[in-house]
């Protein structure tokens, strides 16, 4: 496991990684945007998406986070931009 989220973090910059709960709603998180643009994306809550649309959500989001902090906005700044995905 630890080799694999490695391996994304080099490659994509981020690793989403999803905590399924059968009675509980799940969650999911990144692992690896914290050096790149200041923070971690956290999708709580999301009983009422599929797996795969979850991780859709997260790619697009962090996609626009790594794509901004490339563009030499970070943290607070980024709220001055719409995030859409």
């Amino acid at each position: 496991m630890l080799e694999t989220i490695k391996q994304n973090i080099e490659n994509y910059g981020f690793h989403v990684y999803h905590i399924e709960n059968g009675s509980c709603p799940g969650f999911s998180y990144t692992i690896g945007l914290l050096d790149a643009v200041g923070a971690e994306v956290v999708f709580a809550g999301g009983a009422y998406f599929e797996g795969s649309s979850v991780g859709e959500i997260i790619n697009g989001v962090a996609g626009q986070l790594l794509w901004h902090s490339k563009q030499g906005v970070q943290g607070h700044d980024l709220s001055n931009h719409i995030l859409s995905v």
